[in-house]
């Protein structure tokens, strides 16, 4: 299908259906916004005509009104980003630097270590993102965390979400931070 709403793509797109090759270092990341809810579905396409749709953290084919509904930013060294209309365009902006860094200048340099980049990139990001044991008891935070509650990292992990968010937020939030627990049994 050729995206008449993605810039400077006028030939067809070869969508894949699986985090594979230069998408595969997205699959953390995927998983990430689903289950932070931060973003629910997200599409990439690279400058070499290779694409990737998203939704709720899996890969999915696209569909035109699915491509309708997403904003695209340029990743000067990849391609463009497709976010929801919804999602704030700062927001966007201020994560499009780190998730450009994923990409190697030349395609065949490959990442040294994935899980290392992943982690600088969820440190990065503008929105608070927490690694949770099932204790509920914090083994990450990113920068972010650390910068809206003013603890360090090390003050915060191994500490109860209660204890770091209080038991009024954990009211709010306790249906989500379950569900990645009751889906995996």
């Amino acid at each position: 299908m050729t995206l008449q709403h993605v810039p400077f793509c006028p030939t067809p797109i070869e969508w894949l259906d699986a985090f594979t090759g230069p998408f595969e270092i997205f699959n953390s990341l995927a998983k990430l916004l689903e289950h932070t809810g931060a973003i629910s579905h997200w599409a990439m396409v690279l400058k070499n005509g290779q694409g990737i749709y998203v939704e709720e953290g899996h890969v999915k084919k696209i569909s035109q009104t699915s491509i309708k509904s997403l904003e695209w930013f340029e990743l000067p060294q990849a391609g463009y980003m497709g976010v929801p209309l919804y999602v704030d365009s700062n927001f966007i902006h201020d994560a499009l630097p780190v998730i450009n860094a994923l990409f190697p200048i030349h395609p065949s340099v490959a990442p040294q270590n994935k899980l290392e980049d992943i982690a600088d990139l969820v440190d990065q990001l503008p929105f608070l993102i927490s690694i949770l044991d099932t204790e509920l008891r914090y083994q990450f935070v990113n920068e972010t965390y650390e910068a809206t509650y003013q603890l360090s990292r090390d003050e915060v992990i191994g500490k109860h979400v209660t204890e770091v968010a209080g038991p009024e937020q954990f009211e709010k939030v306790k249906g989500a931070l379950a569900r990645p627990w009751l889906e995996s049994k």
